[in-house]
């Protein structure tokens, strides 16, 4: 098998010669990405590499189901969540980078975790699409905080297909 070290520069090269940089995996979890059409793709960047290397030298970095949070934070920690975002429109509802896919259900079960990390005084910081539905499960009953930013839509075949909209960063802290 492959090294720590190893996984990481596979996914650094996924990455930077992906369609778009896009990491999706079909049913069987297989990353299922066409390559993109870069001649010259600049993989990396020594001096990045450092730089990341230094500033994430105390930071705990788990790429796991979210209901894993619970196990490893504790009170003072600090957590993002990242989850596939909750479909901005009718069709914009691609939401399968996973085996699974990540359903309506699945934003209330995160949703969930996030009063719970509130309750244990874990900071949490949650991005997802800024829709009526994302900004009901976490809306006023619970206090937190919702911030609303313009963003510009990557993935798509066309460049000039890629619209811009709006995200949101939702924080219990205040």
């Amino acid at each position: 098998g492959l090294t720590e070290v190893e996984y990481a520069a596979l996914l650094l090269y996924l990455n930077k010669t992906a369609y778009n940089g896009l990491y999706r995996v079909n049913s069987k979890g297989e990353f299922n990405v066409p390559f993109g059409r870069y001649v010259d793709p600049t993989i990396v960047k020594p001096r990045s590499i450092v730089r990341a290397s230094m500033l994430l030298r105390n930071v705990e970095i788990h790429s796991e189901g979210f209901g894993y949070v619970m196990d490893v934070t504790k009170e003072g920690d600090i957590c993002y969540l990242d989850p596939p975002y909750h479909p901005a429109s009718d069709t914009a509802n691609f939401t399968d980078y996973s085996m699974n896919g990540f359903k309506m259900g699945d934003q209330e079960r995160l949703r969930d975790l996030c009063v719970e990390l509130d309750r244990r005084n874990v900071t949490f910081v949650l991005s997802n699409s800024d829709t009526e539905a994302v900004r009901g499960l976490y809306g006023d009953i619970f206090g937190f905080k919702i911030v609303s930013f313009k963003t510009r839509r990557m993935i798509s075949s066309k460049v000039s297909s890629r619209a811009s909209g709006y995200d949101l960063l939702i924080t219990n802290r205040r």
